[in-house]
């Protein structure tokens, strides 16, 4: 009888493990790497891409939320040296947490020059990410490269909890993305029902806009409504952990010999009276930080007409082409009169 009770005993011990290591085994050798991880596979081929020699040439790396990646095309920047060139690796939701996240792999490539990007509400908080992202973060190496000395008190405003999401082991990442291919199901679904969504848009770094119509009039008139009454609700001044963490982020590019740039994105005409009190707030603390670490702002917030968005926050086509060719302007032109002397700040109006 004892042979058979711990054969039994081994079986209904040893199966089930057996089975969830294969489980996990196919799920890391076989379906991550085959399939998308819905909104935020853009992080894990960010970290994919950005892997590896340093750049060649001169590079200008363009970050920011949805409003960059829809508004900024890279081809259409004017580029004026040859041996130039400039990426986008906005992603969606990105703010001054995420900056800090994935600032140190980015600058490991050496770029000239690193393009910051804000909206009204970016400097109102250093804010918490979803777990979805954290894990993506995680899973993707960019801790690997952070200092070593880095804390969780070197990013005011996540969660410990979040933090330790950053931090977690490759098992535990496994877990949480247990259920990728129902949320690549649920993503190609979603793109294919609607019609007016990019689905390659995770591999792009030129032109990573989604939108490919502008949502109706009623919705975007919607989407204003709420976008007013948040800016009416939000305080004018720059809060504390949100200028902590942008001075941490001034530090880091500063120290790494990359020209820093903050650029001001286009706000909707609509709101642009209800928001101004934030973009002065914005405005004023950008200018501060220009000049305390040899930085460059362009104002942009004032350059598209209405009929230049796609919906409430997103520039359109004919609002991407004007945006790129202005920023692109503006930055090659500050670079070319500012690299000899990395430390004198500059200031471009719209």
């Amino acid at each position: 009888m004892a042979p058979r009770f711990v054969w039994n005993l081994a079986a209904s011990i040893g199966f089930p493990l057996g089975g969830a290591a294969a489980a996990a085994a196919l799920l890391s050798a076989v379906i991550l790497p085959r399939i998308q991880l819905g909104d935020v596979e853009r992080i894990r081929q960010l970290a994919r891409h950005v892997t590896g020699e340093p750049l060649s040439g001169s590079t200008v790396i363009f970050l920011g939320n949805s409003i960059t990646m829809e508004g900024l095309d890279t081809s259409q920047l004017g580029v004026g040296q040859p041996d130039w060139q400039a990426e986008n690796y906005a992603i969606t939701g990105c703010g001054l947490s995420e900056y800090r996240i994935i600032l140190p792999k980015l600058l490991k490539r050496n770029p000239v020059c690193v393009v910051l990007a804000f909206d009204p509400m970016t400097l109102q908080g250093a804010a918490d990410i979803p777990a979805d992202k954290a894990f993506a973060y995680a899973m993707a190496g960019f801790v690997e490269d952070w200092p070593a000395s880095w804390t969780a008190d070197d990013f005011p405003g996540l969660d410990r909890a979040t933090y330790d999401i950053l931090r977690s082991n490759y098992m535990r990442q496994l877990l949480h993305f247990r259920t990728a291919p129902l949320i690549w199901i649920n993503y190609r679904s979603r793109a294919a029902v609607r019609g007016d969504l990019r689905t390659d848009s995770s591999y792009e770094w030129r032109a990573p806009y989604t939108m490919l119509e502008s949502v109706d009039q009623g919705r975007t008139q919607f989407q204003l409504r709420a976008l007013a009454e948040r800016y009416r609700q939000a305080s004018p001044i720059p809060s504390a952990g949100g200028v902590d963490l942008l001075r941490r982020t001034c530090i880091l590019v500063r120290d790494s010999g990359a020209r820093l740039v903050f650029v001001m994105t286009p706000v909707h005409p609509d709101v642009r009276t209800v928001a101004s009190p934030l973009l002065e707030g914005t405005r004023q603390t950008l200018r501060e930080m220009s000049a305390e670490y040899g930085g460059v702002l362009l104002e942009a917030d004032g350059v598209l007409e209405s009929s230049e968005f796609a919906d409430s926050v997103h520039p359109n086509e004919a609002g991407r082409r004007i945006y790129s060719e202005l920023i692109g302007r503006q930055v090659f032109q500050t670079l070319e009169s500012t690299l000899e002397s990395p430390q004198s700040p500059a200031a471009v109006s719209r």
